[in-house]
């Protein structure tokens, strides 16, 4: 692994991966994510976490493209059945 640690703490919505990922979210959020791992798994910081890896990630221009965004995020389409169920769902609810 390059002579990196891996680093990936259980937390909610979009895992956040990586020492690096994770402090760099910390930082936006103002919190101490590396000393205090539990704090992704608290809803009000898991959506918030969510949301700052969409936005780094340059998500927001394939807002509307779930293929693209999943793949941006997942470097794949793992899942993408379940994901586009989801993603209906939210959008009748929401739009």
């Amino acid at each position: 692994m390059n002579g990196k640690k891996a680093f990936a703490p259980r937390s909610a919505k979009i895992r956040i991966t990586g020492l690096e990922n994770y402090t760099r979210c910390g930082v936006a959020l103002k919190l101490d994510l590396v000393a205090n791992l539990g704090q992704l798994e608290l809803e009000r910081h898991a959506a918030r976490s969510a949301a700052w890896l969409f936005v780094t990630k340059g998500c927001l221009k394939y807002s509307g493209d779930l293929v693209r965004v999943t793949q941006i995020i997942n470097g794949g389409r793992n899942g993408i059945g379940d994901r586009r169920e989801r993603f209906e769902k939210a959008k009748s609810v929401l739009v």
